[in-house]
């Protein structure tokens, strides 16, 4: 027999960046229902203002919000091991765990087959919204069509050497409620990534000579935009950078199901085992004003 390395190296998969950051980094809402609905306030109180010692307050009765409301959509995959597999992979001649490789193979398609979606620039009927689509200046998302109070900042921009950096500043600044309410991640591709991180290499290397700092995280803690974590992802839409404020932005999951998996069936007719995975939820927006993006950005 040859010499085996434990356990299956991945080289198949990629490294999910998203999914991770969200999911493994439990940044979504755990939420049940037939669907996702979340109250917006989208006009402001209009019976405010200066009066005299004797005026009188207005009591104009107020409506100022509405709601949007998300559907729930399932992504699933199957194991199956057939009697034939499970002898020849439980002797003394076992090369690996053939279960788990074949579940964790299944997780990272359903994992795969997310970080993909999240980026989609057209959407299935059973599919979920994607960042494509939510932070957009048109569009109807959450049943909600396009206003001004209900669309994101999109800005056509260019060569990131020419313009990057007054882009990103611009974007920064317009999307984050006069400064009081401000964007946590970016998202990007591996090409303005690099473009970014070129751009920034020099201001870290002042920093080392003045204060010993290591660098501002281009080892393995990743990039910062004014304290935004950057990412990139090989799903990102190309030419784009997303500026998301996750408080308003982020994935739902309904009733636990995070790449759940159910109990093992076996069919009548048939000398295996099967099992289903599931992941059920959907992408969620509750104000795109606080999130934008830069399209058409270059190296």
């Amino acid at each position: 027999m040859a010499d085996f390395t434990p356990g299956v190296p991945d080289a198949i998969y990629g490294g999910l960046p998203i999914v991770k950051y969200f999911i493994d980094g439990k940044r979504y809402k755990d939420a049940g229902g037939h669907s996702y609905i979340s109250a917006v306030r989208y006009v402001k109180n209009s019976t405010s203002g200066y009066i005299s010692s004797t005026g009188q307050v207005s009591m104009t009765p107020q409506n100022a919000s509405t709601q949007v409301q998300y559907r729930y959509r399932t992504n699933g995959a199957s194991v199956v091991i057939t009697d034939e597999e499970k002898d020849a992979n439980t002797s003394e001649y076992q090369l690996f765990n053939l279960v788990e490789e074949k579940t964790d193979n299944a997780i990272m398609a359903c994992r795969d087959e997310l970080e993909t979606a999240l980026f989609a620039t057209s959407i299935g009927a059973n599919d979920h919204e994607s960042f494509a689509t939510l932070i957009d200046s048109t569009g109807t998302v959450g049943d909600q069509a396009a206003a001004a109070w209900w669309q994101s900042t999109e800005t056509a921009s260019g060569s990131f050497a020419g313009q990057g950096a007054g882009d990103l500043t611009t974007l920064n600044n317009a999307i984050s409620m006069t400064g009081t309410d401000f964007a946590d991640l970016s998202v990007t591709t591996q090409t303005l990534y690099e473009a970014y991180e070129a751009s920034v290499r020099g201001y870290a290397q002042f920093d080392v000579v003045r204060d010993g700092a290591v660098d501002i995280g281009i080892k393995h803690g990743g990039l910062k935009f004014k304290g935004q974590t950057v990412l990139w992802g090989a799903a990102v839409n190309s030419g784009v950078w997303y500026m998301i404020n996750t408080k308003y932005c982020y994935p739902v999951i309904h009733g636990g199901r995070n790449f759940q998996m159910g109990p093992k069936t076996r069919p009548i007719n048939q000398f295996l085992d099967t099992w289903l995975i599931q992941w059920r939820g959907t992408l969620a927006i509750t104000n795109r004003a606080r999130c934008g993006k830069l399209t058409g950005m270059t190296a």
